[in-house]
């Protein structure tokens, strides 16, 4: 369970009203490099869950971090100094 800080009392509001339904939330986290844990979220803004295919969130996913990881010569040695 992770209890939620809302950033505005419009956002509570809107999260009230969607009490009982699925909802996507953008916000800010704070996590824990070693575990990847999230222990801390605000919530900014509130809207209705998009249904899409599940293979087109993975595509959306995968070019989420643009070509970034190419200019990365060791993906796995770079994710274990950040982690560490």
């Amino acid at each position: 369970m992770l209890i939620c800080n809302v950033s505005s009392q419009d956002v509570a509001r809107k999260l009230g009203q969607k009490l009982y339904e699925e909802v996507t939330v953008e916000g800010v986290a704070q996590w824990l490099k070693t575990t990847w844990k999230v222990i801390r979220f605000s919530i900014d803004t509130v809207s209705q869950v998009k249904s899409k295919p599940l293979d087109q969130f993975i595509d959306e996913l995968r070019r989420a971090g643009g070509d970034g990881w190419d200019a990365v010569d060791d993906p796995e040695e770079y994710l274990n100094g950040v982690a560490s």
